[in-house]
C-alpha cells in the first residue's frame, strides 16, 4: 500500500473514530507528543484533546474531508486541505463549519500517528 493511501486509510479511521467518540482509539493514532490547535486557537495536549472528548460536551455529527494534499518526507507526512463538519456544543447543533487544516503523521513502529493539528475555520 503506498503512503498516499496509509495516509488516506488513517485519516478515514480518524474521521471515523471523531464521529463515534472513541476517545481510547484516538488516542492510539496521537503521538503523546501531540499538539492540536482548534479553529478557535485553543491550544491542547493529547491529554487535554483526549480528555475533551471523553467528556462528551463536543459532538461531531458530520464530518467530511473535502480535498486532502499529502505531502511525504522521509518518516513525516504533511497533509493539508479543506474540510466541513457539523458539531453538536453542550446539545445544540452548530452552523455548518467549513475549513482548512494541516496535520503532520510520523511514522513510529510501522505505524502512522498524529503528531499536529491545526485547524482554520474560513468562510467556505
Amino acid at each position: 500500500m503506498s503512503v498516499a493511501d496509509q495516509i488516506k486509510a488513517v485519516e478515514a479511521l480518524r474521521t471515523k473514530l471523531m464521529i463515534g467518540g472513541d476517545a481510547d482509539a484516538l488516542a492510539s493514532i496521537m503521538s503523546d507528543r501531540l499538539v492540536h490547535i482548534s479553529t478557535t486557537g485553543t491550544v491542547r495536549s493529547k491529554e487535554e484533546y483526549i480528555d475533551l472528548v471523553r467528556q462528551g460536551d463536543a459532538e461531531f455529527l458530520k464530518f467530511s474531508v473535502d480535498s486532502m494534499v499529502i505531502r511525504q518526507f522521509h518518516d513525516h507526512v504533511i497533509v493539508t486541505g479543506h474540510y466541513t463538519n457539523l458539531e453538536k456544543y453542550h446539545g445544540a447543533v452548530l452552523p455548518i463549519k467549513h475549513g482548512v487544516f494541516t496535520r503532520v503523521y510520523e511514522k513510529r513502529r510501522g505505524q502512522w500517528i498524529l503528531l499536529s493539528h491545526q485547524a482554520t475555520k474560513t468562510n467556505h
